[in-house]
């Protein structure tokens, strides 16, 4: 019969185990290299006021931020080809923050500050206008498409957004394998998610192209759509292999020595760039954090009772994260 100190080990045992899985499984996102690719603030707009009357015409507004490496994005309001009149335009408005990235971009100034946040509205009649939204995915995968939205009325105006997406930067447009071929903008502002991680088609191309047009239940020339913080994401393509990499354990790019450690631990790193640094316990709580400069600094990690930790590193433009374990005697 186990005693009870048994029964106290094999309990703190798989407390400890537990504890592993989750600190392994909640770095999967961590490490999985999810990078914003494309953004639009629309804070650059002006008025920022957002008393409209800035009519954006025709031409291509470009992201506010794109990824090294990816070609710009870009969005555009046009009308429908053959459509001869009766057609929309967009302007500026104040905007929202729910899906705000600061520090991509230039973004953002404190909502309600002097400077505001500023969003763009597609202007009705809209029903023969088209929303173009123009995303490079170079060297990515997984791509998941964000934004705010909000409807100036239910009552009036086409507030339903349809999606078709191109891979021939326009040329045609389909709908095969969208996860929904609609969303209805609200009176409040709310974040639209539109997935296309299933779709293998629009992974590391540079000819990729969403198109909104607007329908239904209304027409007539008011009520308008409303868009802000538009953002594009996706998974590297080089992410590396599977296997015990994928939860962001490695010694590729990032290492930590001595291990086991007594006073000072030092974490290298081929890129030598400044992130941040966090260590966590057993059971996946904070213990200290603070940011490194890039120069390789030892860690005092003298305070720390004996046992295991994970050293987790996110750069501070979110890439090149990893978690490593070491051992404090």
């Amino acid at each position: 019969m186990k005693t009870k100190k048994q029964k106290t080990m094999k309990k703190n045992l798989l407390i400890a185990i537990v504890a592993i899985m989750a600190i392994l499984f909640s770095t999967k996102e961590i490490s999985a290299q999810t990078k914003l690719i494309h953004y639009w603030h629309f804070n650059n707009t002006l008025p920022t006021s957002g008393a409209g009357g800035i009519h954006f015409g025709t031409g291509k507004m470009n992201s506010d931020y794109t990824k090294s490496g990816v070609t710009t994005g870009y969005l555009r309001f046009l009308k429908v080809a053959g459509c001869l009149a009766d057609t929309g335009y967009w302007d500026n408005l104040l905007g929202d923050s729910i899906n705000q990235r600061p520090g991509y971009g230039a973004c953002c100034p404190v909502f309600g500050a002097t400077v505001s946040n500023s969003a763009v509205r597609t202007r009705n009649p809209t029903d023969s206008m088209q929303f173009l939204w123009y995303i490079p995915t170079t060297n990515y995968k997984n791509i998941k498409i964000t934004w705010e939205s909000e409807s100036s009325s239910t009552g009036s105006g086409q507030h339903r957004m349809n999606y078709s997406y191109s891979l021939d930067s326009g040329a045609t447009f389909i709908t095969t394998n969208l996860p929904k071929l609609f969303d209805s903008a609200g009176t409040a502002w709310g974040k639209i998610v539109l997935n296309l991680s299933a779709i293998s088609t629009v992974t590391n191309t540079n000819k990729l192209m969403l198109r909104i047009k607007f329908s239904a239940p209304n027409t007539g020339g008011s009520g308008n759509n409303r868009f802000d913080n538009i953002t594009v994401e996706g998974d590297s393509v080089s992410s590396g292999p599977t296997g015990i990499h994928e939860y962001g354990y490695t010694t590729g790019d990032y290492k930590v020595y001595p291990n086991p450690a007594n006073d000072r631990l030092t974490i290298s790193s081929a890129r030598n760039e400044a992130s941040e640094i966090v260590i966590l316990n057993l059971i996946g709580q904070v213990v200290s954090s603070y940011k490194d400069d890039g120069k390789q600094l030892p860690i005092d990690v003298s305070t720390l009772t004996n046992g295991i930790y994970f050293v987790r590193i996110n750069d501070l433009n979110g890439e090149n994260k990893a978690v490593l374990k070491f051992v404090k005697n």
